[in-house]
């Protein structure tokens, strides 16, 4: 599978498209894998763009897939994010899932918080509903709902 990026750069292989049937109807869901890289995060806004067309999704998307590389095993070699969209009856869901821990000592220093840590606060100010969970496999998945 290729894609072309919005910058027009064409990208081979980024993605794998694990299941997408549906034309926006309550039921219908998209599932991506993408490898856990600084040009996802940039596919994963074009593929939600492409799948809903929502912008409020397109920057849950951004700031969930750069979390998962700044604080999690998605980020290290071979490191992978999947997302999904959901269409339900009571919106759009999408949801992000990290490869699990990364390694110690990951985080912001103080200096950094100027410039970093407001991605969160800033999606729950444009959806209906935020979330967030573990899977039995230490995966860390963020959800949100728009209506």
């Amino acid at each position: 599978m290729s894609m072309v990026t919005p910058e027009g750069e064409t990208a081979v292989e980024p993605a794998m498209l694990l299941s997408g049937e549906g034309n926006g109807v309550a039921g219908d869901q998209w599932v991506v894998d993408l490898p856990g890289t600084a040009a996802s995060v940039s596919l994963l806004r074009h593929w939600v763009r492409s799948v809903v067309g929502s912008k409020d999704l397109e920057l849950v998307a951004s700031e969930y897939g750069t979390n998962a590389l700044w604080h999690s095993a998605s980020g290290q070699p071979g490191g992978r994010i999947r997302a999904e969209l959901t269409v339900g009856p009571g919106g759009i869901r999408i949801a992000v899932r990290d490869d699990g821990p990364g390694p110690p000592g990951e985080g912001w220093d103080e200096e950094s918080l100027d410039e970093h840590g407001r991605g969160l606060a800033l999606v729950a100010a444009h959806v209906a509903e935020v979330g967030e969970y573990v899977t039995p496999e230490g995966r860390h998945v963020m959800w949100a709902l728009i209506r």
